[in-house]
């Protein structure tokens, strides 16, 4: 058990998502603070500025070894360069969850995955397309990033279901994504060109949708495709988006609140699940307004008299 950053007998857990300054991730911040909040803990938040700042990323983790901080939990930004740190973390007696994509590391008793069920979430995609297009159509697949593991989980379900429940659905193109909106827009822009009767565009990534819509909103003669988009930063655009028609959500802030929950009773030498994961949904025009729905968004805490931890 880690002995460092304590005030009298609080426990201190250090949380890190993929980046700051986004709804998406900010959620991540309610979740674990409501946790800590119900815990009698304190949070340690810190984050790098851009998802795709890997070394930010680590050296944040090797800032929260060398503070001892008594629990962490991480959202990793790259599946591979994060292993070491994170072995580290353990090496060091501080129990670990992470929170969105896994990580290939050994089993451990202080580590804990609290992830979306990615499979399902290609299983729904699947169901979705398949009554948009009754049974027979095109489909463009997009954001499939090897750096986000989830993403690629996404993709093979997604084809698994479709080659199993819908052999009329032909898939045309498939794309490899990244956080660069500007390349994912073109991306589109080409897609549109080679297949310019595709039915619908699937983006495993919001970046792969926002480039999508931007692509489809410059448009002069919009093509009648539709969108299927995955974890919408902020409550899904909808009114200014026709095209879009979908959104899979997975509860982010869900995972961060017990993954709070968990390293804080692993702290404690209690007994601890390895592994949870979280059933996705999926968000329509009819029910984006639903209680269920706005607090899967939410950025608010509770009335209480406690506030938000800060960067520290």
């Amino acid at each position: 058990m880690s002995q460092g950053c304590r005030t009298g007998s609080r426990i201190t857990v250090a949380v890190i998502p993929q980046t700051e300054g986004v709804n998406f991730w900010d959620t991540v911040h309610v979740g674990a603070d409501i946790a800590a909040h119900e815990s009698g803990a304190s949070i340690y938040w810190n984050a790098p500025m851009r998802e795709d700042d890997v070394e930010a990323q680590i050296a944040l983790v090797e800032s929260v070894i060398n503070r001892r901080v008594n629990a962490l939990v991480l959202a990793p930004d790259h599946p591979l360069a994060l292993v070491s740190p994170v072995e580290r973390a353990l090496a060091h007696g501080i129990p670990t969850a992470i929170i969105g994509s896994a990580l290939s590391i050994a089993p451990s008793p202080n580590l804990a995955n609290v992830l979306n069920d990615d499979e399902e979430s290609g299983r729904m995609a699947a169901a979705r397309a398949s009554a948009l297009l009754h049974g027979k159509g095109t489909i463009a697949i997009i954001g499939m990033n090897p750096d986000l593991s989830g993403t690629m989980v996404r993709a093979h379900s997604l084809e698994q279901e479709l080659s199993r429940t819908a052999p009329g659905i032909t898939i045309v193109d498939r794309r490899i994504g990244s956080y660069n909106v500007p390349r994912e827009e073109q991306v589109v822009e080409e897609i549109l060109h080679a297949h310019p009767n595709v039915d619908l565009i699937v983006a495993l990534m919001w970046d792969s949708a926002d480039g999508a819509i931007r692509a489809l909103d410059s448009m002069k003669d919009r093509p009648s495709v539709k969108l299927i988009a995955f974890d919408s930063y902020n409550s899904p655009p909808f009114d200014q988006c026709p095209y879009l028609d979908s959104v899979i959500q997975e509860d982010i802030r869900g995972m961060a609140k017990r993954a709070v929950e968990i390293v804080i009773a692993k702290e404690q030498h209690q007994n601890t699940p390895s592994e949870v994961k979280f059933t996705p949904r999926l968000i329509t025009r009819e029910n984006v307004g639903s209680p269920e729905i706005r607090q899967m968004f939410s950025t608010e805490l509770p009335a209480s008299n406690w506030h938000w931890s800060s960067i520290r």
